[in-house]
């Protein structure tokens, strides 16, 4: 018989061949799984007079297969930081930064072997910044309580231990930053423009983002700037204003800042800008990017500006605390943290 002629009767016969399979298997004193004795229509009484025929004891019942539990991934991580984004119930910047810190903690395995294997003990490492290790430690501690069924299969033991991981690097990244208040110097936020202007083209992204940062000293919250008034955040040149309704970290904490005018040399930078190069977007790059270009960090920046508005006996008046808090959008004692002494 060819191979043609075999495969037409195999196809004409398949139920029956495959039927016959079972049946042999079974003969040898095996259980095949329920599914496939459904399959075939063969019985608990007609399985038992098979094995009996072949010499084999009957069985009492056919167990169902045992399910393998489900196996908890990193996508499945990623998945409940985007779902718990969507439902607004954490910043989106937030639900992506705890993923990526725990991404990189993890690297190739699953997430329930980092924490049997206590790899979390690493951040404990003293060559660590301080400030990072408590991020890590708040990520690990964070995905165990937005995942209820990775905690089950971590344990309550393991959990414990991560929580109070991250009160001892908490602690230890509030003292280094007290010692670092009292030791580091910052240069001030003036000469920081001064320097990028000096080092940019007076139409570069670099200028008009330190100067708005002139303005209002917020955090990264300038990526989604718009030319126009109906995007949440954007630029009115008419009315010489601008308005930030979605923050990056700080929506639940903070009101919008609406129309808030600008100083006419930022004012002036962003029509020349925008005549120049009529467009949506007030920035066309990363503002990460426009900060390396300008060699400039956020926190440097934010840090400069606070110490060089509150130098000296300014840092006791509150109704000029108040007006600079509010610009940063931070709460009164993170402004106070923020306070250096400025560079000769």
């Amino acid at each position: 018989m060819g191979k043609d002629a075999v495969k037409k009767h195999y196809d004409a016969n398949k139920t029956k061949v495959l039927k016959s399979k079972v049946i042999a298997r079974i003969k040898k004193g095996s259980v095949p799984q329920k599914a496939s004795l459904d399959t075939h229509d063969i019985s608990l009484e007609e399985l038992n007079k098979i094995r009996q025929e072949n010499g084999f004891d009957p069985i009492d019942e056919i167990k169902e297969p045992r399910k393998r539990p489900k196996v908890f991934t990193m996508t499945d991580v990623h998945n409940t930081y985007n779902t718990l984004a969507e439902d607004g119930k954490v910043a989106p910047a937030t639900a992506e930064t705890h993923y990526k810190l725990f991404r990189g903690l993890v690297g190739e395995q699953l997430p329930k072997d980092f924490y049997k294997n206590k790899d979390y003990e690493k951040l404990k490492d003293e060559q660590l910044n301080p400030n990072t290790a408590a991020s890590s430690a708040a990520a690990v501690l964070n995905v165990l309580e937005t995942n209820p069924e990775l905690k089950d299969k971590v344990g309550e033991t393991i959990y414990k231990e991560v929580e109070e991981l991250f009160q001892e690097l908490k602690i230890k990244k509030e003292q280094y930053n007290i010692n670092r208040q009292q030791t580091e110097e910052v240069p001030k936020f003036s000469e920081i423009l001064k320097r990028i202007e000096q080092d940019n083209a007076k139409g570069s992204e670099e200028v008009l983002l330190i100067n708005l940062y002139d303005n209002i000293t917020a955090r990264n919250d300038y990526e989604n700037l718009s030319f126009s008034s109906t995007e949440p955040n954007h630029i009115d040149l008419e009315n010489g204003t601008i308005t930030i309704r979605e923050f990056k970290k700080t929506n639940k904490k903070y009101k919008p800042i609406i129309d808030y005018p600008l100083n006419k040399k930022t004012l002036g930078l962003l029509k020349e800008s925008y005549t120049a190069n009529p467009r949506d977007k007030v920035f066309t790059k990363k503002i990460r990017s426009i900060f390396k270009k300008a060699k400039i960090g956020i926190d440097l920046m934010r840090h400069a500006k606070v110490s060089e508005e509150l130098a000296g006996s300014k840092i006791k008046d509150e109704t000029k605390r108040e007006e600079l808090r509010q610009k940063m959008l931070h709460s009164p004692m993170t402004q106070l943290s923020y306070v250096r002494k400025l560079k000769d």
